[in-house]
């Protein structure tokens, strides 16, 4: 895979057979030119896609299992409970490729085929630098700020269970910045809001395991005034409304 470059793995057209367990793909898409193109919910399982352009595509639910994406370009391609079962190699093209996926992928190299686990793939996806938040390299200094390798982190911290990416918040000199988001354990969304200089900022949403929509809070420049909250429970029935200007 290539971020610009690097797992290893065999010249696309090298001989191996198509498909994860070696059946002939049903589409071909081979050296198609699908930037930007929006691929939601599409089922692209067993595509031949092999050297085809999917720069700023979006896959957001699509089926990708046992599609071949040897040589492929997903540079900046989004990604959303996106069933991924793919087969890549060193010529595919994953920079900046960002989103929450199901499945790892399979990397061929020397005429033979390796799973690689969601967590590994990440140096590569991400253009922005990215740690595991559980790493043993990470730390926090007397101001809780966050050091990776004994310094301030700039950066993705992204949490993992049993593989899949259940967290991913953004830093700036060790301290929240930007995008917050989790995860439930089936890639559906548990929450996501902004952060400035680790204070919230802006909206606030968090969500039922069964994705109704939980709560919602507005927060203040300062970060620190609510303005707004609602909540809902888990049919969707409203069980409280605040607004600042209320009381």
């Amino acid at each position: 895979m290539n971020s610009s470059a690097t797992a290893p793995g065999a010249t696309p057209g090298s001989g191996a057979s198509p498909g994860v367990a070696g059946a002939a793909a049903v589409l071909d898409l081979s050296a198609a030119e699908l930037d930007g193109a929006d691929l939601g919910s599409a089922e692209l399982s067993d595509t031949d896609a092999r050297q085809a352009s999917l720069r700023g595509a979006r896959l957001h639910g699509a089926a990708l299992l046992g599609t071949l994406l040897q040589g492929a370009d997903l540079t900046r391609a989004s990604l959303k409970e996106t069933s991924f079962g793919t087969v890549v190699d060193k010529h595919t093209v994953v920079q900046g490729l960002s989103g929450s996926v199901y499945g790892p992928m399979t990397v061929e190299r020397d005429g033979r085929r390796d799973e690689v686990e969601r967590r590994k793939l990440d140096p590569l996806m991400s253009a922005t630098r990215r740690i595991d938040i559980d790493s043993a390299e990470v730390d926090m200094d007397d101001a809780q700020r966050l050091l990776y390798q004994g310094e301030l982190f700039t950066g993705e911290a992204a949490e993992y269970m049993a593989g899949a990416t259940v967290s991913l918040d953004n830093y700036t000199d060790g301290v929240q910045d930007g995008l917050s988001r989790e995860w439930y354990p089936d890639g559906s969304p548990r929450s996501e809001g902004q952060l400035r200089e680790g204070l919230p900022h802006g909206e606030f949403k968090e969500w039922h395991a069964n994705g109704v929509l939980a709560s919602r809070k507005l927060f203040g420049d300062d970060g620190l005034t609510l303005l707004e909250e609602f909540t809902w429970d888990e049919n969707g029935q409203p069980t409280r409304s605040w607004r600042l200007d209320n009381d």
